[in-house]
């Protein structure tokens, strides 16, 4: 097994044109990524991700609802989830969580959705993946109701003044390619507070393609770049970045992964 090697945190590989996986996987190995958690959004994204999962080593599957799909969260869904979720492959509940940014679904269906799936999770001892964009407030007032033990804040978007909160839960923080953006100082100045023990990388790909790509369809590959301005940022050897993001999705999803890599399997 190479290491360090990189993890990316947070993908979305069902929603690739299948026949590509097999090169998009090839292609991440390239620069050092050794495991991909494809994460769902629906019933069937997360059926999808379990298929792709156990096809590949060193890719893993999450169950989960998308907020904006929350409308559709009821007890016979989590029920369903929660099979799935009992599979080796599968190593988190999520994403779930908060969207109000454009209220695809009700304020209060995202919130009921959003404790079921902290349920779940508990039930199945399973970290959890957190979405929230413009609902701080509510998102926060539930994570300290509620105190899930292991849980990652996905794709941060917000503020410095945002992190005390969200590290006196325990929660990590996973940063995308738009700390890369020309406009997003806001948030490499949180990438500079973030403690190094605390962070994780993820690409959201298909989604969020690094300034380097632009325009382009993400994938896990461009986690590099992530990386190596996350590095700059914090002033931090990428080698010692790398090593210390890999430890840290270890320690949130490492009872759950097996020891396969993506480099075993090319």
């Amino acid at each position: 097994m190479i290491k360090p090697f990189l993890v990316d945190t947070h993908a979305h590989i069902d929603l690739f044109d299948q026949p590509d996986v097999p090169d998009m996987l090839m292609r991440a190995t390239t620069v050092g990524v050794g495991r991909i958690i494809s994460v769902a959004i629906n019933l069937d994204s997360a059926l999808q991700a379990l298929r792709i999962a156990t096809a590949n080593p060193g890719v893993f599957a999450t169950i989960g609802v998308h907020p904006y799909e929350a409308e559709a969260v009821d007890d016979a869904l989590i029920k369903h989830l929660g099979k799935i979720g009992k599979e080796n492959e599968v190593v988190a509940v999520g994403e779930t969580g908060l969207d109000y940014h454009n209220l695809k679904a009700t304020k209060k269906a995202q919130i009921d959705g959003f404790k079921r799936h902290i349920d779940l999770a508990s039930k199945l001892g399973l970290p959890l993946i957190v979405h929230c964009r413009d609902a701080y407030e509510d998102l926060l007032k539930i994570l300290f109701e509620t105190r899930p033990p292991n849980l990652v804040l996905h794709c941060f978007s917000g503020n410095v003044d945002h992190l005390p909160a969200f590290l006196e839960l325990g929660c990590f923080i996973s940063l995308t390619g738009i700390v890369t953006f020309k406009n997003a100082d806001a948030l490499r100045d949180v990438a500079a507070e973030i403690p190094i023990d605390r962070l994780l990388l993820e690409t959201d790909s298909p989604y969020l393609a690094p300034q380097e790509r632009r325009g382009q369809r993400n994938e896990p590959s461009y986690i590099r770049f992530t990386a190596e301005k996350i590095s700059e940022v914090k002033k931090v050897p990428l080698e010692e970045l790398i090593k210390e993001t890999t430890s840290n999705a270890d320690k949130l999803f490492g009872d759950y992964f097996s020891d396969q890599t993506l480099f075993e399997a090319r």
